[in-house]
């Protein structure tokens, strides 16, 4: 399989006419032409495969796009796309948006004018994960991201279609110059420390085991401490190896004594980070040697048989390059022999966390990853650290950095509470009217789940929720203010929009309207007393196609396609974090008091824990929404026994909610030629069909598959499958152009 990059460089907007964005971007071709040869001579890629494009159109970025998929699909082991020049990101869109979220070509005159300019980065990602094949993406964008408004710029969408890969889909990494909502300077400096890391400068490689690499991770530490500003990651699965350094090389550093004399002798010694001495002392005359050794930190001592020196202590070398440390002989005698010197003693370090999950921790400047443990006390070298908890077979709970440094550490050494949840206005008034053995660390909402440390507010809020569809046993549920679905009668099929948000800013307006029809006004939902924050909208739709529209403030309203079934409510959630990103999870449930309504095969076939299905939902689709196969990965932790399950769940028929069976069935069609059982997915298509035939999903997932189907005349459920549609636009109740292509729902932004 070969590798494949594409490499997009907008120096000259020759057209532009206001809009906050200058005319030309000093330096960007000569940026792009350094990454070009940083894939010709380190990566070794053939120059054939390599896509260069100076100062292009919109049109010529996407055929460009077009043409890889053409010639790479399923045949690209490593993609990276570099690209600089302008680009935009919303200010008023709630849903998790990248910072460059739009790229202007070189046509781009004003945003009224020149929506075809603009390409949607989140469309090209989406697209390429889908029709490209296996392997890993890289993406690096350097990218002015003035703040626009969702509805005075509308770009222009894909012209081109082509088949979905049948192999998997690969791994996404993407690295941004800027965080959300900043400007990116011209010669910020980004773009060239991107090559100089991606080459292996300094601690942009780590040690891995026995071998050496440039990572994503490690990339990413080192342009933030290059460039001393933070960077916007979004990290895909697994270590995103980028460049292996081999072989390892050693670098010489530099040992300078100021007022030394002609006649001076020295003793030059190398300590690692553990006081253990690396090779032989050097003994030297005047006032320079040198030592080499492999990548490391290390701390160098200097000694004279007569004379102090200053510093006193080992000078820290820092030796991921050639490097410098400098003494000073001093006139002060010694009053003995020369004085033995430590490297900095490692510091006593304890993080506790919650029970029931694990510690990842990870030296941020060597990469090494401590054993996984409930709980650390011991000892860590100085440097800077990540820790992550894990609740076993859930993935991250919470993830943050701290700091080793004997200087900044009492006499008790360093103690770190990662147990404890952030402070939350609405979820702690949602803990004060659920009973259950709750602290500061983990919610009781349920027998069935035990307590969980998990604090994603959708999680909580999905869970919520459901309980309220799916089961009156949920006794600690059962008193939260939450509407009531006593009086649905027999074939009803409600909506239920419940919308949360842990800062001031959440969504709070809804209405709920057919295709086709005039999109109806936004009205504010209904608060949920005691809680906050907390609000709710019930609405008594007919089984069929829906559009949820949603509104936070005065900001540009969304919205989203929802599907609803006779006997079952379909629950909307939608979660806002503080810093007003929202995540929208959508669940198909069955109606407690109307179960026995649904046909035997749906009621005979609900997992044994229902609110454990849920929470794998969720799961399931925040991995979709980063462009992650949730059944991609189940091994190691994540491979814990109850997710497995869950995804066996799905695959044989396990039907508490027919959205999760058709993502699975999505994720069999494309993986049915990396080695899926053949006959699953024939039996995921004839239980669809036979089954939830209202949700137009089963032929579009029978086409990626490459067996008969008929093409749907109404929109999927999944955004997979409207890039599957021959024609998707003749049934569109709002403009393709607006669809928002973060998350796994169809979805319009700034209507």
């Amino acid at each position: 399989m070969a590798v494949r990059a594409i490499i997009v460089a907008v120096e000259n907007y020759g057209s532009v006419a206001g809009g906050g964005l200058v005319s030309k971007l000093e330096g960007t071709l000569e940026d792009a032409e350094k990454f070009r040869v940083w894939l010709l001579q380190k990566k070794s890629v053939q120059p054939r495969n390599i896509t260069f494009l100076a100062d292009p159109t919109a049109a010529a970025i996407e055929l460009a796009f077009r043409d890889l998929v053409d010639n790479g699909q399923n045949d690209t082991e490593e993609l990276y796309v570099f690209y600089s020049g302008h680009g935009f990101s919303t200010n008023d869109n709630p849903l998790r948006q990248k910072p460059a979220d739009i790229l202007v070509g070189a046509e781009f005159q004003n945003l009224n004018d020149s929506g075809k300019a603009c390409l949607k980065l989140s469309e090209i990602q989406f697209t390429l994960y889908q029709c490209l094949g296996p392997g890993t993406h890289f993406y690096f964008i350097d990218a002015c991201r003035n703040p626009v408004s969702a509805k005075d710029v509308r770009p222009g969408e894909f012209g081109w279609t082509r088949p979905f890969s049948q192999l998997g889909q690969p791994a996404v990494f993407t690295m941004f110059s800027a965080e959300r909502g900043n400007f990116a300077a011209v010669r910020s400096g980004f773009a060239p420390a991107v090559v100089a890391g991606l080459g292996g400068r300094g601690r942009a490689k780590r040690r891995d085991g026995l071998q050496m690499w440039v990572s994503f991770d490690s990339l990413r530490t080192y342009l933030e401490m290059s460039l001393a500003q933070k960077v916007a990651p979004e990290p895909g699965p697994g270590a995103g190896r980028i460049l292996r350094i081999d072989p390892i090389p050693t670098y010489t550093c530099t040992v300078q004594v100021k007022n030394a004399g002609g006649s001076d002798r020295f003793t030059a010694t190398m300590l690692n980070a553990f006081s253990v001495q690396v090779g032989q002392p050097v003994s030297f005359q005047g006032g320079e040697t040198t030592l080499r050794a492999f990548p490391d930190d290390y701390f160098v001592q200097v000694t004279h048989s007569q004379f102090a020196l200053s510093p006193p202590d080992p000078a820290k070398a820092e030796l991921y390059d050639d490097c410098t440390v400098e003494f000073e002989k001093t006139t002060q005698l010694l009053g003995g022999p020369p004085p033995t010197f430590a490297a900095p003693p490692p510091v006593p370090v304890s993080i506790n966390g919650p029970a029931a999950s694990v510690l990842e921790i990870t030296n941020l400047h060597t990469g090494e990853v401590s054993p996984l443990e409930s709980d650390f006390t011991g000892t860590l070298q100085p440097g800077p650290y990540q820790v992550r908890v894990l609740e076993s077979g859930w993935s991250s709970v919470r993830s943050f950095r701290f700091l080793v440094d004997q200087s900044l550490t009492g006499p008790g050494g360093l103690h770190i509470d990662a147990a404890s949840r952030d402070p939350s206005r609405i979820r702690d008034s949602l803990l004060g009217l659920v009973p259950g053995q709750h602290d500061t660390a983990r919610a009781d909402f349920s027998e069935s789940l035990g307590p969980m440390a998990a604090q994603d507010l959708g999680l909580w809020l999905s869970i919520l929720g459901a309980s309220r569809i799916l089961e009156n046993q949920f006794h600690k549920l059962q008193n939260l203010p939450l509407m009531s679905f006593d009086d649905v009668q027999p074939g009803g099929s409600p909506i239920y929009v419940l919308s949360g948000a842990e800062g001031p800013r959440g969504i709070s307006q809804a209405a709920i309207g057919a295709p086709g029809a005039p999109a109806p006004q936004v009205m504010p939902m209904q608060g949920v007393q005691g809680v906050p924050g907390l609000y709710e909208l019930r609405s008594d739709t007919p089984p069929g196609m829906n559009l949820v529209y949603f509104r936070a403030g005065d900001a540009a309203t969304c919205a989203t396609v929802a599907y609803c079934l006779p006997n079952r409510a379909t629950l909307f959630v939608l979660a806002t974090s503080g810093a007003g990103e929202t995540r929208i999870q959508q669940f198909i449930l069955p109606l407690a008091k109307l179960r026995q309504y649904l046909t035997r095969q749906e009621q005979d076939r609900q997992p044994p824990n229902l609110l454990e299905a849920v929470r794998f939902a969720v799961l399931a689709q925040r991995e979709l929404s980063r462009l992650r196969s949730p059944g991609a990965n189940l091994s190691g932790l994540d491979g814990d026994p109850r997710r497995v399950q869950e995804w066996n769940n799905l695959l044989y028929g396990k039907w508490l909610d027919p959205a999760m069976a058709v993502m699975a069935a999505y994720e069999l069609a494309r993986n049915r030629g990396a080695g899926s059982p053949p006959d699953s997915i024939l039996v995921a298509i004839a239980n669809l069909r036979a089954f939830f035939a209202a949700l137009p999903d089963a032929e579009l997932i029978a086409k990626i598959a490459g067996l008969p189907y008929t093409e749907p005349v109404s929109l999927p459920l999944f955004l997979t499958g409207l890039r599957a549609m021959e024609h998707p636009e003749l049934l569109m109740p709002l403009p393709l152009g607006q669809v928002d292509y973060v998350g796994p729902w169809i979805t319009w932004i700034g209507i």
